[in-house]
């Protein structure tokens, strides 16, 4: 993501994991793969986002 660098990025896909919004897995892999995943909480919100910025025109 332009502008974010990786220790922010990671610090907030983490407070996400913390509060249920998104699921991490780790691919033992090399480099290590790490894919983060909508929970359905996160999905939930996600479509009241949605909703929300459809009602507000943007």
């Amino acid at each position: 993501m332009p502008g974010v660098s990786n220790r922010m990025l990671s610090s907030r896909l983490a407070d996400l994991e913390t509060e249920g919004m998104v699921t991490r897995d780790v691919a033992a892999t090399r480099p290590v793969s790490i894919t983060y995943r909508l929970t359905p909480r996160g999905r939930e919100v996600s479509d009241i986002l949605t909703r929300l910025r459809e009602k507000a025109g943007a």
